[in-house]
């Protein structure tokens, strides 16, 4: 069965003659094709997509309430229940290896000809960057459909009606050590007889992550679903040496992390991502709600995660109290400093230098292009929203006998970290 050419376009990509005409008119199967015309249908479908996105960030009220509460909210849920069928395996990971393949192939396959003087070198680029021109038009506007107007909709801060006036010294010491006392008792609560603590099944951290979602209020309904399993990546050897901890997949729905992470940080780096398939795309917003959403789950393995996190607020002291910052850091036990040092030893150990250092520039790229104006720089944006809710929601000082159960409605102190390498 052939099928006809103008279906199989951009999926199969034009055959060019060499010594054609000025127009590089190229045949298959009779039919003429016009490669500058291609060119220019692609890049009309692709501007009108991004003069969309464009338009959707002059209205971030009316992609709070229309797209990411309504629209998306449906679309993630439909998406994840439809992947729940497919179990450990990451339908994007699969799409996203066949997509590479079929590139290579046929750059191959074009080069192959070049080389055999069918065909220009010249004419092979032009159909290459075609091709890519092409995915762009097609994938853009889905993404944007799917996921990515999230980008434009009303800063969480705003929503959340977080205070922006400068921290107090004596406040930021405060919050420092709440999250210094979080991090020692829930590594004792965590360890139990045994020397260190021993991380929980995946299932365990799934069902512990994902029941912290549904039970944190100040996420409203975004909270409330029901998600798919987070998915271990087949190519977590790759994703290491990119210094890249995981992806939320939006064609797909999928919640995906780099299975090769140290186990504590494991808890923290699934509820990252999962507040992206709630909608929250910004990188410093989907730092804060897993630092809460670990730190006020009842598991306290996963508390520990989070509070682990939250030591970077810690930097923030360095900076005007150098003496008290110092205090703080003597304060951590010896077992949560191992933890430390193993995190930084693995990235130091797995990390590629210019693989990684290509993946961060990529990824500023993709976030300066949905309007992250700071690049990677957002990561680490992160840490006025954490201040801004130990403010919002002052709580007592948590200490070593802080019961597993504690009480939903007092909301504990946050504390989220992920590898500061790590995407």
């Amino acid at each position: 069965m052939r099928i006809p050419w103008k279906l199989a376009m951009p999926f199969r990509p034009p055959v060019i003659i060499a010594g054609g005409d000025s127009e590089d008119v190229a045949a298959d199967d009779g039919n003429p094709f016009t490669t500058r015309r291609s060119f220019w249908k692609a890049t009309i479908w692709l501007l009108i997509s991004l003069a969309g996105q464009t338009a959707a960030s002059l209205m971030s009220e009316e992609v709070e309430s229309f797209y990411s509460k309504y629209v998306f909210f449906y679309t993630t849920r439909a998406l994840s229940a439809a992947n729940k069928f497919v179990q450990n395996i990451s339908l994007g990971e699969i799409f996203f290896v066949l997509a590479v393949t079929w590139f290579s192939l046929w750059s191959l396959w074009y080069l192959r000809r070049s080389w055999r003087r069918e065909t220009r070198l010249y004419n092979v680029v032009k159909v290459f960057f075609l091709q890519i021109l092409w995915a762009l038009g097609i994938l853009v506007p889905i993404f944007l459909a799917f996921w990515g107007l999230n980008y434009q909709r009303l800063p969480l801060a705003e929503t959340l009606g977080f205070d922006r006036a400068p921290t107090r010294a004596g406040e930021l010491e405060s919050i420092g050590l709440q999250i210094v006392s979080g991090v020692n008792s829930n590594f004792d609560l965590a360890r139990g007889s045994a020397d260190r603590p021993s991380p929980p099944a995946r299932d365990a951290i799934y069902k512990a992550v994902e029941a912290s979602f549904q039970n944190e209020t100040i996420l409203g309904d975004a909270s409330h679903g029901t998600f798919s399993d987070p998915k271990p990546l087949k190519l977590s050897r790759l994703t290491s040496w990119a210094g890249v901890s995981g992806f939320y997949i939006p064609f797909t729905g999928e919640v995906t992390f780099n299975a090769d992470v140290p186990a504590f940080d494991l808890p923290w780096v699934i509820a990252h991502h999962k507040a992206h398939q709630r909608g929250y795309a910004r990188e410093d917003e989907a730092n804060f709600i897993g630092y809460v959403v670990c730190v006020n789950s009842t598991d306290p393995y996963v508390r520990y995660s989070g509070y682990l996190y939250g030591l970077k607020v810690l930097e923030v002291l360095s900076k005007g109290n150098m003496d008290r910052y110092n205090d703080l850091l003597s304060r951590i036990n010896d077992g949560p400093r191992a933890d430390l040092r193993a995190r930084s030893e693995f990235w130091e150990g797995t990390k590629n230098p210019t693989l990684s250092l290509l993946s961060r520039r990529t990824f500023s790229a993709y976030l300066r292009v949905n309007r992250v104006h700071g690049g990677v720089k957002n990561f680490d944006e992160d840490v006025p929203l954490i201040i801004g809710y130990y403010l919002k929601f002052p709580q007592q000082q948590p200490g070593a006998d802080q019961s597993p159960n504690a009480s939903a409605d007092q909301p504990a102190p946050p504390a989220t970290e992920r590898s500061p390498d790590a995407l």
